[in-house]
């Protein structure tokens, strides 16, 4: 039914809102700080074809943390290409997320 209709699995739903409210924390367009959250971009530089706009991944000792935004959101921020993450606004971001 949902080939049907055109949408994407609810699993991929949630991902690319998870990125897309990332994307706006560190574009600061929402009133939520960065630092409040404990989210750290990283100096190094990196090579790859990964994004260049690396976020260190914080340690988790509890199933809480490891549940939360930060933990499950910043690793696959971390995999996403380069253009993907140094896009112009939020619709052009969710727009290269969903043709991925």
């Amino acid at each position: 039914m949902m080939a049907n209709l055109g949408l994407e699995p609810l699993e991929e739903r949630r991902r690319i809102s998870r990125l897309a409210f990332l994307y706006k924390i560190l574009h600061e367009e929402v009133a939520v700080p960065a630092s409040e959250l404990g989210i750290i971009r990283n100096p190094r530089a990196t090579r790859g074809l990964y994004t260049r706009d690396k976020l260190i991944v914080p340690r988790c000792n509890t199933t809480q943390l490891q549940n939360h935004f930060v933990s499950r959101t910043i690793p696959q921020w971390n995999k996403l290409p380069d253009d993907s993450t140094s896009a112009d606004s939020v619709q052009a971001f969710k727009r290269k997320q969903i043709g991925r």
